[in-house]
């Protein structure tokens, strides 16, 4: 069975397409007879319900791009533990720097060790945040069957941490 909208193959007795969110085989509504039909209000009690406003629940919706859902938690993931890594890795080489240039101890290199502390640090908050939304990144991505950026975003993340630890 595929589904109609966008093609993709389902398995058999699929209500929705797991892809784009296509109703494929819906379930038919019980037929009433007219005195059924109507609530003790007057109302039609199987009218159906008023359209939501678009733009108030389109961020609620899954986003698709060529029929697989997006997964933002890989990319923001990945993101920060790139830059988290770049961070630390930063620090790190501003303290050679420091130690290396350290024959005097001068207000400038004093002041450059603060910083290099703090961008370390910095880099450490960034570890932590990438490797926090790649693990649900790469959950999600099992599901999908997209491994590609939320593994990465983990490795990336990951490596730098441990050699956040060591270094």
């Amino acid at each position: 069975m595929y589904c109609p909208n966008c093609g993709k193959e389902l398995a058999d007795g699929t209500l929705y397409c797991p892809f784009c969110g296509t109703a494929v085989n819906a379930p038919p509504r019980p037929r009433q007879s007219d005195s059924d039909r109507y609530n003790h209000f007057g109302s039609d009690a199987y009218a159906p319900p008023p359209q939501p406003d678009s733009d108030r629940y389109s961020a609620q919706q899954p986003q698709y791009v060529n029929g697989e859902q997006k997964n933002v938690f890989a990319k923001v993931g990945l993101i920060l533990g790139i830059v988290g890594a770049a961070l630390a890795w930063t620090a790190y080489f501003i303290a050679l720097g420091v130690v290396y240039g350290a024959s005097s101890a001068t207000n400038t290199l004093v002041a450059l060790a603060y910083v290099a502390v703090a961008i370390r640090w910095i880099g450490f908050a960034f570890l932590i945040a990438g490797l926090s939304l790649s693990i649900p990144g790469v959950v999600l991505a099992k599901q999908r069957g997209s491994l590609g950026m939320a593994i990465a975003g983990l490795v990336v993340s990951g490596v730098s941490l441990i050699l956040w630890i060591f270094f």
